[in-house]
């Protein structure tokens, strides 16, 4: 369940898919949380029955912004269609926060245009 910390009524979800368990089989629950602190509003009742793991992942840098943003000009983009300078705005762009969907996101946005200046409107419309 991806990005559990933005629903609401996650403490019902979880309890009820924990008692969805029959006797012959197992169910495994995996969420992706933005905030690991979110994990503690859930109520009494679903935090009996849900015992997570923790892995943690850092924020992309820099580098491994270009490294997905390069990968995706590959497979979807012509050669030498989308100039390394506007990479390399974007992922700066994207880097602050580490947030790579950000930088897929402005990419995206911005494959109709993807010189320098006009990269620059779509993230400037994302600083709001």
């Amino acid at each position: 369940m991806d990005e559990l910390d933005q629903w609401n009524g996650k403490s019902k979800v979880i309890y009820d898919l924990t008692r969805l368990e029959k006797a012959d089989s197992r169910l495994s629950l995996v969420t992706v949380n933005y905030e690991l602190s979110s994990l503690e509003d859930l109520s009494s009742r679903a935090r009996s029955v849900f015992s997570p793991g923790t892995i943690s992942f850092s924020p992309y840098s820099k580098g491994q912004i270009i490294d997905i943003l390069d990968e995706r000009v590959d497979k979807a983009f012509r050669p030498n269609s989308v100039p390394s300078e506007v990479l390399e705005k974007i992922a700066d762009f994207a880097s602050a926060s580490g947030d790579c969907r950000l930088a897929l996101q402005c990419l995206g946005e911005g494959a109709n245009s993807l010189k320098l200046g006009q990269i620059e409107s779509v993230l400037e419309s994302k600083q709001g």
